[in-house]
């Protein structure tokens, strides 16, 4: 069974995921229960790469499947893409596909702390991508090392001589000449018989039986290069995407989660204003205690002084002025009526 890996690698648990070009686990679970009676899969591949974690799984999901697999590069392999030719013993790039490997990359917010934190991850995932090509491949970590922060993209030739692949799929003259006159007799015999627009290869594949036994492994790759499906493909062919109404869907989902968003807004806006006159009644409750300590004292000094001048001894308080036991040191939290949980 062929498996088209085919588009970024992400979190497609979202409806529409796939039409938008997004691959993740979700699609792996999806081809391998297609495939739960097959013994060996061609998994074809053609990646920009994405996601490092979501990656990852998706590579675990292949390789417990316990199935053969086959793994062929035809057109770009890059990024977290590069790892999906390695769940095959086989690994074919086709001549004109590249492959490549660069540094993992992020963005965040915050301070120096949260920004040496995220290097520190990143040099982390960095090593452990350096080790998993090294051991597939036995090639140079020095060099892996130097390749990615380069950031390089190879082509087949070189794809095999690092043992990222283990051939290359090309045509010779000869075998080039033969592949046209299969691609136009297909389309001749199609333009002339087919009935319907979505016909099958069925009766095609009966007339080219003269053919030895290498060429038609390679007549399913001819046919897909002129549009013919075979007949399987066909039975299985999911209805026709319509691109208007996904976009129309996409953007009534956009619209509620704007609205969402504004809500939430309106509700800070509100909570602001509401901090804002909290503020303020602790700012002028924290200053009239500071007039009543002062007035205290002043009353005090008084008493001291006018018992001084007439020779009189009066006991009076040595404490000094106390705040309650159960007044904080946040002022906003003695507005609020909450104890500070220091």
């Amino acid at each position: 069974m062929d498996i088209f890996l085919h588009g970024e690698i992400g979190d497609d648990s979202w409806q529409g995921a796939h039409e938008w070009g997004i691959i993740g686990q979700r699609f792996v679970r999806e081809q391998l229960e297609k495939a739960k009676d097959e013994e060996e899969i061609n998994l074809h591949i053609h990646s920009v790469g994405g996601s490092v974690f979501e990656g990852w799984a998706m590579y675990h999901l292949f390789q417990s499947s316990g199935k053969k697999i086959n793994t062929i590069v035809n057109g770009l392999a890059a990024s977290m893409g590069t790892v999906f030719p390695f769940l095959g013993e086989n690994r074919t790039i086709t001549k004109g596909s590249q492959q490549m490997i660069h540094n993992p990359w992020s963005v965040a917010m915050g301070d120096a702390d949260d920004m040496e934190k995220l290097a520190k991850e990143l040099r982390e995932i960095e090593n452990e991508m350096i080790d998993f090509y090294h051991t597939n491949t036995g090639y140079d970590k020095g060099l892996l090392k130097a390749e990615m922060k380069e950031e390089t993209y190879f082509g087949a030739d070189v794809s095999k001589a690092k043992n990222f692949s283990t051939n290359v799929l090309e045509f010779n003259e000869e075998q080039a000449t033969k592949a046209q006159a299969k691609i136009d007799l297909a389309k001749k015999y199609y333009s002339e018989n087919k009935k319907e627009e979505n016909g099958t290869a069925s009766d095609f594949l009966a007339l080219m039986k003269q053919i030895n036994k290498k060429d038609m492994n390679k007549l399913d790759e001819i046919l897909m290069r002129v549009g013919i499906k075979k007949e399987e493909e066909v039975k299985e062919e999911a209805p026709q995407f319509d691109a208007q109404a996904k976009i129309a869907e996409q953007e009534q989902v956009i619209k509620a989660q704007v609205e969402k968003l504004e809500a939430i807004e309106d509700k800070l806006e509100k909570s602001i204003d509401v901090m804002g006159l909290v503020l303020d009644k602790a700012e002028k409750a924290e200053k009239e205690a500071e007039e009543l300590k002062a007035e205290y004292k002043e009353k005090i000094e008084t008493i001291e002084k006018f018992a001084k001048a007439n020779g009189t001894e009066v006991e009076l308080p040595k404490e000094e002025f106390k705040k309650p036991e159960n007044v904080s040191e946040n002022p906003v939290l003695n507005v609020l009526g909450t104890k500070s949980n220091k």
